[in-house]
């Protein structure tokens, strides 16, 4: 009897152990970006980075909710006012390919561009 209970307990014990995450993982996101169920919030600067190398895209039209912006030499741009969730996204920049999506829920703040042509001979 006293085996059989310590065979249950490690066989409850051994289901029971933590092995990693098990449900859906989290994105990371800017600290500093306020997350809004309505959209981004006006003040919230975003950041348009090369998908490839990291580095800020100086210079991009950033176009949010009909609001044009141009991305300054830490490639970064600051909304003037909300951008409603569903309202489009686009972004250009010269050796880049275009960028489109939409806001949702107000999280995303960094924008990847990537290069036209791969200045590290990255291939698709």
């Amino acid at each position: 009897m006293l085996r059989r209970a310590l065979v249950f307990f490690l066989l409850v014990s051994y289901g029971c152990a933590d092995s990693g995450p098990v449900g859906p993982t989290t994105i990371r996101r800017d600290v500093a970006a306020p997350a809004n169920a309505a959209g981004i919030v006006a003040g919230t600067t975003l950041s348009i980075v090369s998908g490839e190398t990291g580095q800020p895209v100086t210079g991009a039209l950033v176009t949010v909710a009909g609001q044009e912006h141009v991305s300054d030499g830490s490639g970064h741009v600051t909304l003037e006012q909300l951008a409603p969730n569903g309202a489009t996204v686009a972004v250009e920049a010269p050796g880049f390919l275009e960028r489109r999506t939409v806001v949702r829920r107000g999280e995303q703040t960094v924008f990847e561009l990537w290069p036209s042509t791969s200045p590290t001979g990255m291939t698709s």
